[in-house]
């Protein structure tokens, strides 16, 4: 059997299996710019256009933020008045 999918949110049964990998199961990642059917322009005109969570996950391999927005964690913790 074999699982692919890009890495997406860090959730659910593919974001699993890759943090607690089996050791029945081989693990392979295999970043964008490691296919030489993938141009670099094609690359750059991708990175433009996207969300920086967004190409991280599509194209190098990264688990991103569930429910990334436009700010983090941190920064909307930081515009919380205290109680």
């Amino acid at each position: 059997m074999v699982v692919q999918s890009t890495a997406g949110a860090a959730t659910g049964d593919f974001y699993g299996m890759c943090q607690a990998p089996d050791p029945a199961w081989g693990f392979y990642q295999v970043r964008s710019d490691q296919v030489s059917t993938i141009s670099a322009d094609f690359l750059e005109s991708e990175r433009k256009a996207m969300t920086p969570d967004a190409y991280a996950a599509e194209y190098e391999c990264q688990f991103g933020r569930v429910g990334a927005s436009l700010f983090s964690a941190e920064r909307i913790a930081s515009l919380v008045l205290p109680r």
